[in-house]
């Protein structure tokens, strides 16, 4: 009799959040969410104004689960186009209470990667690499840029957990504030964030392919447009490794972007073929408005 192997690979659960165009709080509220998710580096956001590309993203992404954000009619009706895709919760929340009314997360989450990493040599060599959580100031105009880039979570008096708190005591992480007065300190690039952690021991199936549109570098773009910040995003939950450059504020990136270079030109350095070994400069308009980029 012939035998047959099957290899089953599993991944976190796999959520789409649906918001309005424009709509920055509902950005800023899917990006805390996915952060709080043990895989949700990876859950792409869809503007549902943008009802052949949000389409086209739910299939490419291999969706499991839409989430709306927002009271809008348009955001809430979204996921009935997709009947296939059946609500798995119940209750339909991300946190609920248990028996002693302490809330937790119906998804994986960073709790459970902690757990799950607590005891091995690989959570030892990343304590010793000095994890850090990135803050910033509330009115800095790069703000929406570094939660996208480093991670932040949601506020604990919300979901009923504290995230922040729970990483500092595991991970012993110190804290680096970003002055928005000087330049971004190169240090951010240099120790694992809770954007990192988000991501901790998963890794792409082989079966996935990229076909030459995973080139890592720069995205071009506006932090005030949330079209642009979305993309940035999405770029990144395809695991394709860009930092967002604000064209308005070039100054700020005057010691990062020769430092993320040298980054980037180290991930594509092992590729067979030259043309495959060079990084990108992203932007979702044909418009870059003249910005110059120096590589």
């Amino acid at each position: 009799m012939d035998t047959v192997r099957v290899n089953i690979c599993y991944r976190p659960l796999r959520i789409a959040w649906a918001i309005r165009a424009g709509d920055l709080e509902a950005f800023r509220k899917a990006a805390r969410l996915s952060y709080a998710l043990w895989g949700g580096r990876f859950n792409p956001i869809v503007i549902v104004d943008h009802e052949d590309e949000a389409s086209r993203l739910i299939d490419l992404f291999h969706v499991d689960w839409i989430r709306p954000i927002g009271d809008s009619d348009l955001v809430r009706e979204f996921p009935k186009r997709f009947p296939h895709l059946i609500p798995p919760l119940f209750p339909d929340e991300l946190f609920v209470s248990g028996m002693h009314k302490e809330k937790h997360a119906q998804l994986l989450d960073v709790h459970n990667a902690l757990a799950h990493v607590r005891d091995t040599s690989e959570w030892k060599t990343t304590k010793e690499a000095e994890m850090q959580i990135c803050t910033w100031q509330a009115d800095d105009p790069l703000r929406d840029v570094f939660l996208a880039q480093f991670g932040a979570y949601p506020d604990p008096n919300e979901i009923g957990i504290d995230y922040r708190e729970m990483l500092m005591d595991a991970a012993e992480a110190k804290e680096l504030a970003i002055d928005s007065a000087v330049p971004i300190p190169i240090e951010t690039l240099k120790r694992p964030t809770i954007a990192y952690m988000c991501r901790y021991g998963l890794q792409r199936h082989y079966s996935v392919q990229s076909f030459g549109w995973d080139y890592p570098g720069f995205f071009l773009g506006d932090s005030r447009n949330c079209d642009d910040l979305v993309c940035h995003w999405n770029l990144r939950a395809a695991d394709v490794p860009v930092w967002f450059i604000d064209r308005n504020h070039m100054s700020r990136y005057v010691n990062l972007i020769p430092e993320w270079e040298k980054h980037a030109r180290a991930m594509v350095s092992h590729r067979a073929h030259e043309f495959d070994r060079q990084i990108a400069v992203w932007l979702r308009s044909e418009d870059p408005q003249g910005t110059q980029l120096s590589l």
